[in-house]
């Protein structure tokens, strides 16, 4: 239920830096759980700093731009703005060279995916 819900929303500040202006963030109390089925969970929505990645049908190949990872009990999540560098045959990127993979977000003692907070509706892009 959207009433409990609390929203983390990253805002395009600085087209030019690689995290769209934002420092890296940490989210202490951040609550995993499907947002159409439960309370006070949580959603991080960076929607805006991937805008202009999705094709025309709105569709998005998120692995290539956001990275979900676990360490030492915390998740981290890290964006890349232009997805993967994607080179010619002759090894010169030709496009997803203009930003790489940056930590956005941290979310404190808690383990989870991408596929997870995919599946929860708890991420926004």
């Amino acid at each position: 239920s959207d009433l409990w819900t609390r929203y983390s929303i990253y805002d395009l500040l600085n087209n030019t830096e690689a995290t769209g202006g934002h420092g890296q963030d940490v989210w202490l109390g951040f609550t995993a759980g499907n947002v159409n089925s439960s309370f006070d969970v949580d959603v991080i929505d960076i929607s805006a700093l991937l805008a202009d990645q999705k094709s025309e049908g709105g569709s998005i190949d998120l692995a290539k731009f956001v990275s979900v990872e676990v360490k030492d009990g915390h998740t981290i999540i890290s964006i890349d703005r232009d997805g993967e560098t994607v080179v010619d045959d002759s090894g010169k990127a030709i496009s997803g060279n203009q930003y790489a993979m940056t930590e956005l977000l941290t979310l404190n003692n808690v383990e989870t995916t991408l596929t997870d907070l995919l599946k929860n509706n708890q991420i926004i892009y």
